[in-house]
């Protein structure tokens, strides 16, 4: 998805209509095109979007880690297209313009386009493209991952705070602590965002969770993303750009892959699907199949079902979330006897 959305930005960044419309310049010719419509398209398309128009307004003011050479050779591109654009509109054909001085680093984008023309303004575009090569992405990255069996409570930032289950791994800038990634299971709870503050994202491979204030569960195992609503509103948006978005009320559950959308919504007992957040684990009709489905996922076993009918029996009742307990609970619910030997877990 990243590489996507970066094809995208660039696509964005060559775009004319586009650069006019972050602008706030957009024409009349530019009218066949809505932008916002084209970005509440998809997930990818909204980050892109969001990433282009920022690049564009601060393009002339980012402070470059790149090689000096690098920079002054982007800046002579911007200073001959201002000279080539200026002499055209000015000076007799017959006389050589001067040479153009290299405009100051910090003064606006908008300042600079009103006087010059589309070849210009592609040129400092080129620059903000050599600038942000160079930038560090993931030098102020956190990275969070917990082992097998274990949980862990993060704060993220003031108002944001995630639970991870075992095996999971979320990431997020240091400075942009509002747009998260997710691999594995976390709950998260987010404080009510005012209209300055950006809405929280929450991503896996599949789509995006958009919240402005809320708890919910997002758990992505495999090829599906799960999310459970506990309080708030959330809007799932999955990654494929046939799928729409849809809106989630409390005790909804949404199941969403990245190349249909979504599958399934359906309702349930959030407290029961987050239970696992505490030392008591809850199930509530849970099928046996999603039951060892968890202990792989979060514990790193492989579980054999001997008997597939086991697989859709349906399991209710509070156990210890401890390993060694659900098993037991479970050899007692079921009335099979289970066997642990090595890294598989074997329910007869």
């Amino acid at each position: 998805m990243k590489d996507r959305t970066e094809a995208l930005v660039q696509r964005l960044l060559r775009n004319p209509s586009f650069q006019r419309w972050a602008m706030g310049d957009a024409s009349a010719s530019d009218a066949d095109t809505d932008w916002e419509a084209w970005a509440a398209q998809s997930a990818d398309h909204a980050q892109a979007v969001r990433e282009a128009k920022r690049t564009i307004e601060s393009v002339a003011w980012v402070a470059p880690e790149a090689p000096p050479e690098d920079v002054d050779a982007a800046w002579e591109r911007v200073a001959r297209a201002q000279k080539a654009e200026q002499a055209a509109k000015d000076a007799p054909p017959s006389r050589s313009p001067r040479r153009a001085r290299r405009p100051a680093r910090r003064r606006s984008v908008r300042r600079r386009t009103a006087a010059w023309g589309a070849a210009a303004l592609a040129a400092l575009l080129a620059l903000g493209i050599v600038l942000l090569q160079y930038q560090s992405p993931s030098a102020a990255e956190q990275v969070v991952q917990t082992a097998y069996g274990e949980r862990m409570h993060v704060d993220v930032a003031t108002g944001i705070q995630a639970t991870l289950t075992g095996n999971s791994t979320l990431r997020y800038a240091e400075d942009a602590p509002y747009r998260l990634t997710l691999q594995g299971e976390a709950r998260f709870d987010v404080a009510p965002r005012t209209d300055e503050e950006q809405p929280v994202e929450v991503t896996t491979p599949d789509g995006t969770v958009r919240v402005m204030g809320t708890t919910f569960t997002v758990s992505h195992w495999r090829a599906t993303t799960d999310v459970v609503l506990a309080s708030g509103v959330v809007a799932v948006t999955p990654a494929s750009e046939a799928a729409v978005s849809t809106t989630m009320a409390p005790g909804d559950w949404v199941t969403f892959d990245n190349e249909e959308g979504i599958q399934q919504q359906r309702t349930t007992n959030p407290d029961a699907y987050q239970s696992w957040t505490a030392d008591t684990i809850v199930f509530d009709n849970t099928p046996v199949s999603r039951i060892a489905e968890r202990i792989e996922h979060v514990y790193g076993y492989n579980v054999v079902i001997e008997d597939a009918s086991v697989r859709t029996e349906e399991v209710s009742g509070a156990v210890e979330n401890e390993l060694a307990v659900l098993i037991d609970g479970l050899q007692q619910i079921l009335g099979r006897p289970i066997e642990r030997i090595d890294q598989r877990i074997i329910i007869q």
